[in-house]
């Protein structure tokens, strides 16, 4: 199954550019946004003993082995990504379909409604 998906989505990378009438126009401002982030990070030790034998039959003997680990915890940070503006482009091809094309911010300047659009190569 995820063979599948990942060729569906290697195909829809290699479709032929699209062009037509322009039939509106998209901007999204650059902005920020607020999140959470996981942290990890080390916060105190454990310990915890183990028996460790040796010798054979009568002469077996044990001792007890101290182990000391590292525990880790997880709290949640405010923190703020940047999120790009984006341009994009209505676009009606000759067959009819429309379709939404991002470009560049000197495309979007470019073209105006009902111009027709031809992908730069």
């Amino acid at each position: 199954m995820a063979v599948v998906a990942a060729l569906v989505l290697l195909l829809a990378g290699c479709a032929a550019p699209v062009s037509g009438t322009v039939t509106g126009k998209d901007y999204d401002r650059q902005r920020t946004e607020q999140y959470m982030r996981m942290d990890r990070h080390p916060c105190g030790t454990d310990t915890y003993y183990t028996t460790q034998w040796s010798g054979t039959g009568s002469t077996r003997t044990s001792r007890q082995v101290r182990h000391t680990r590292t525990k880790y915890c997880t709290t949640h940070v405010p923190d703020t990504r940047l999120i790009p503006a984006e341009w994009d482009l209505t676009v009606r091809d000759d067959e009819g379909k429309t379709h939404e094309v991002d470009v560049t911010q000197y495309e979007f300047n470019r073209y105006q409604v009902n111009d027709r659009y031809e992908p730069e190569k």
